[in-house]
């Protein structure tokens, strides 16, 4: 057998292929969508820490001034002398009604009035047929004047030519005479019976009010009590129509002052060294349209939220309310969105609270008896300076 034998080391001859190395480009695809991730995802932490600390979110509605008629105890409305957008001035009479311990009262009245037209109907047809029966009297005397003339002036000529005496002209024209004032007291009875049918007519036309108010029967003049404007403004909805029952703490109408449009804001009593009397707010509207308002009032008792804030199935949130107008001043703006929601934000970082506003120059400030404190987070608004109420009107 050969014997088999491998090349030295000193003899082999080995080769190897050389590979080229890729160059890797700093930025593909990948990354680029690694980084923006990244990126994105570290904006939204810092706007949502940013939000979170620094601004003070809250809920606002556009309202005006209201008030609401309503009576502590049952009335029935009886007239109404108003209707839905009129607009009223101060002591207009509004509607008519009566109360419920006034019934019976009524009662009497309806009673007292029944019988008296009743009476009336009677005398009116005993005055009806005096009448008649006085004018035929009137009749038959004006004729009997009318004969009575005609056979005086006769006698009157026979007289003058000595065919008849001078006591029968005489006596003719003394039954003329009586004749004639039974004629007047005739004539004076059928005005006395004309002018008494005429008053009995109109009182069966007259209305029960007017019975109240033009007979003294003691029942206190007029029937029903009558409602006044308290304020000038424009006639909300009407919630009775005449003859119904409006029971005690029901609305019966409202009175809407559209000149004091604003905007009522709710914010977490928790904010409450941010929340004062002149405090820049910033305004969302549902459009959203973005402007600046000022907090003009504010009521450091918390109030609950109304339902259109309120979460469901969550317990009731109490919130800080204030009372905001634009810096604008544009009325117009806010009319377009009556009864709507509007967002509501306060800037911590660039807080202001108006004082910048209200300083005055030197020369002015040395007759200021008293300067207006300025707050701020770290001096917060004390109790006192705030303005406390029982209600709110929503």
């Amino acid at each position: 057998m050969r014997k088999f034998s491998y090349k030295s080391a000193d003899n082999a001859n080995l080769r190897s292929l050389k590979e080229e190395k890729i160059k890797k480009s700093a930025w593909n695809i990948d990354r680029i969508i690694y980084y923006l991730l990244i990126l994105f995802a570290l904006i939204f932490l810092i706007r949502y820490v940013y939000l979170k600390l620094n601004i003070i979110k809250g809920d606002g509605l556009v309202t005006f001034d209201k008030i609401d008629v309503t009576f502590a105890d049952d009335i029935r409305l009886m007239r109404l002398y108003v209707s839905e957008d009129d607009t009223v001035n101060v002591k207009d009479t509004l509607f008519s009604y009566t109360e419920k311990q006034f019934e019976d009262r009524s009662s009497a009245m309806f009673s007292a009035y029944k019988t008296d037209k009743t009476r009336r109907m009677a005398e009116l047809e005993s005055f009806q047929r005096d009448l008649d029966l006085e004018r035929i009297k009137f009749q038959s005397l004006s004729e009997m004047v009318k004969r009575y003339q005609s056979e005086i002036e006769r006698v009157r000529k026979l007289v003058l030519l000595d065919v008849s005496s001078r006591e029968k002209l005489d006596q003719l024209e003394l039954t003329l005479f009586d004749t004639k004032q039974q004629w007047e007291v005739s004539r004076s009875r059928l005005s006395f019976l004309q002018r008494n049918i005429e008053q009995t007519r109109a009182f069966l036309k007259m209305p029960i009010g007017e019975f109240a108010n033009n007979e003294n029967l003691g029942f206190g003049g007029d029937l029903y009590s009558r409602y006044v404007a308290p304020k000038a403004g424009v006639i909300g909805r009407i919630e009775y129509n005449p003859n119904e029952i409006v029971y005690k703490t029901n609305s019966v109408l409202t009175i809407n002052n559209p000149d004091s449009i604003h905007i009522v804001g709710y914010f977490d009593p928790r904010e409450i060294g941010y929340i004062g009397k002149g405090v820049r707010v910033k305004l969302i509207f549902p459009d959203n349209t973005e402007t600046w308002g000022v907090i003009v009032k504010y009521y450091i008792a918390t109030y609950a939220l109304p339902e259109e804030f309120q979460k469901k199935y969550e317990p009731t949130t109490r919130s800080i309310v204030t009372i905001i107008a634009l810096e604008n001043n544009d009325k117009n703006m806010l009319q377009r969105f009556f009864k709507m929601t509007v967002k509501l934000e306060i800037n911590k970082l660039f807080w202001d609270n108006g004082s910048k506003k209200d300083e005055a120059p030197a020369e002015e400030t040395q007759s200021a008896v008293k300067e207006e404190p300025v707050y701020s987070p770290e001096n917060p608004i004390p109790a006192q300076d705030a303005i406390v109420s029982d209600s709110v009107q929503n």
